[in-house]
């Protein structure tokens, strides 16, 4: 990455901040917050909890739209097996794991749920679990924001990355390098007194990844289209 091309787009971001060209972006930290604030792997009823916790008063495109349904086929999943699926995500939310093993894991937690039932309902047409980079990112940004950010989609950080001169991702999602990166963006961009007053005088709050999912649709160069790529 280039060290001089990210300060300057940092910089040439602070001024978008200021001129409120990426507000589109600020109903995102409700969602966040909603998750936050929701949820509770202990809930008695685990699936009306999941339910709340994925809740938007502007768009409910990041978890439904064509031929993409993560949680009417999570809500599913915990009806058939509610425990499994609290343990995949008392696994998920583990940070005393490695990034990469947890992903790894839940991933492999929602192929065995799809799998079990599958089996057990033989005539279902269902074939995908839809727990995608995207919805992995919510989750994970939800719980820590001070830790994970929202994953734009691989098309936008891409670019991103090619702006910046750093090396892209492969033909496939890499959430931990994302992860990653945006931490290493997020020390910087803290680093921007323009930056710290636009998070102290608007509904962004401090401590909070998702202003690297701002920075990174800015860098594209693509407005936001309340769904992931």
């Amino acid at each position: 990455m280039n060290l001089a091309i990210l300060q300057q787009s940092i910089k040439d971001f602070a001024g978008t901040l200021q001129s409120g060209k990426s507000d589109m972006h600020l109903y995102k930290y409700g969602l966040l917050d909603n998750f936050k604030s929701t949820w509770d792997l202990s809930a008695e009823d685990f699936g009306k909890m999941y339910d709340r916790a994925l809740q938007s008063d502007v768009t409910r495109r990041w978890w439904k739209r064509d031929h993409y349904r993560p949680k009417e086929m999570m809500l599913v999943l915990i009806k058939h097996e509610e425990q499994y699926v609290r343990q995949a995500f008392k696994d998920l939310f583990n940070e005393n794991k490695s990034i990469e093993s947890r992903l790894d894991r839940f991933i492999f937690y929602c192929d065995e749920l799809l799998r079990m039932y599958k089996r057990a309902n033989p005539r279902s047409i269902e074939n995908n679990h839809y727990q995608d980079s995207a919805m992995i990112s919510l989750y994970l940004a939800g719980m820590y924001p001070e830790q994970y950010t929202l994953y734009p989609g691989r098309d936008i950080f891409n670019k991103a990355l090619r702006v910046l001169g750093a090396k892209e991702s492969p033909d496939k999602d890499d959430l931990a390098r994302f992860f990653k990166v945006s931490q290493i963006m997020y020390q910087y961009m803290m680093k921007d007194q323009k930056i710290l007053a636009a998070i102290q005088q608007g509904v962004r709050a401090e401590g909070n990844l998702l202003i690297v999912h701002e920075f990174l649709f800015g860098l594209a160069g693509v407005s936001d289209r309340t769904t992931p790529e």
